[in-house]
């Protein structure tokens, strides 16, 4: 529970809620001083709840953040299925890239005997 003269990080984190939530409750400054408690009162004012100025289970729950789900998937764009597929291309026995023979090794050349 928060309430007027609270200090610390959960009034902090208090502050940054309210701020979230549209409404401003001073300098975050981590004091739950009379800006703070006039803050929590428009909150729970706009959101319902009983305005006491103070930050108990009901009040704290309607500050968390709600989760929300994620989109869901658009659907696929249905396109009707072909009933008949197209025709294959005509069958080509030969090959598609005939290579050349290899040529011949070339011939031994004898070995010049240095003469003298």
């Amino acid at each position: 529970m928060l309430q007027r003269s609270a200090e610390g990080k959960r009034v902090e984190a208090l502050q940054k809620q309210l701020m979230a939530h549209g409404i401003n409750p001073g300098p975050i400054d981590g004091l739950f001083g009379p800006k703070t408690e006039a803050a929590v009162r428009r909150f729970q004012e706009k959101t319902g709840l009983q305005v006491d100025g103070i930050v108990g289970p009901h009040t704290n729950k309607a500050l968390q953040p709600e989760v929300q789900a994620a989109p869901a998937p658009k659907p696929l764009d249905p396109k009707p299925l072909d009933p008949k597929p197209p025709d294959p291309e005509p069958f080509d026995p030969k090959p598609l890239d005939p290579k050349p023979p290899a040529p011949p090794p070339p011939a031994p050349t004898p070995l010049n005997p240095t003469s003298k």
